[in-house]
């Protein structure tokens, strides 16, 4: 499976990203400022805090990340149909910009939350089943759950290093597969590009 291995923050918010196929170069990021998920970027020291964590996917602070495939494509110059077919799944192809995010969180009792997406979709996901696992042990400290807050990047976090992705519960909020939602994120796309023209 293609990996991100090494990263390296540059001057101009600029990134080097090595891969473990030998690939490597460098993006320029500077225009992702634009948008609100990346305006954490322009904080003293925060850029340089680029690591690569969480299933290969390059982080800063907050749960704040870029997606290490669509990076890859634009390093090589390949199109979504040129890369390995086992990467094309993480990655929604070029011209679609819309992708599910969490915008609104509230935590409930027994461990439970409402999220409400930028599509207009919510509802409500029981994490009890997480609970005693290493990984939510924080969860046991009282008053930690009711915490929950949504990062720049539309992430639910309770810390950096606890965290569910948007596509995650928007998955299970909706039943969709994973091939239903980048079909679903492709037809939102498409329909704003309709919209749009």
């Amino acid at each position: 499976m293609l990996q991100a291995v090494k990263v390296k923050p540059l001057p101009g918010y600029r990134l080097w990203i090595e891969y473990n196929d030998g690939v490597s170069g460098e993006v320029d990021l500077s225009q992702k400022l634009d948008h609100d998920y990346y305006k954490e970027w322009k904080g003293e020291g925060v850029f340089e805090k680029a690591r690569i964590e969480h299933f290969d996917a390059i982080l800063w602070d907050d749960g704040l990340g870029v997606n290490p495939y669509e990076l890859y494509m634009e390093i090589t110059g390949k199109s979504y149909d040129e890369i390995p077919a086992e990467v094309q799944e993480y990655v929604v192809p070029r011209g679609n910009d819309w992708t599910p995010k969490t915008v609104a969180v509230k935590p409930l009792p027994d461990y439970r939350i409402w999220v409400e997406f930028n599509d207009g979709v919510s509802g409500e996901i029981d994490l009890s089943e997480q609970v005693g696992k290493p990984v939510f042990k924080a969860w046991d400290e009282p008053g930690v759950f009711e915490k929950a807050r949504i990062t720049s990047y539309g992430t639910v976090a309770w810390s950096d290093d606890l965290e569910f992705c948007s596509d995650a519960l928007y998955m299970e909020i909706t039943g969709k597969s994973w091939e239903e939602l980048l079909d679903y994120v492709k037809s939102f796309n498409a329909g704003l590009a309709v919209r749009d023209a």
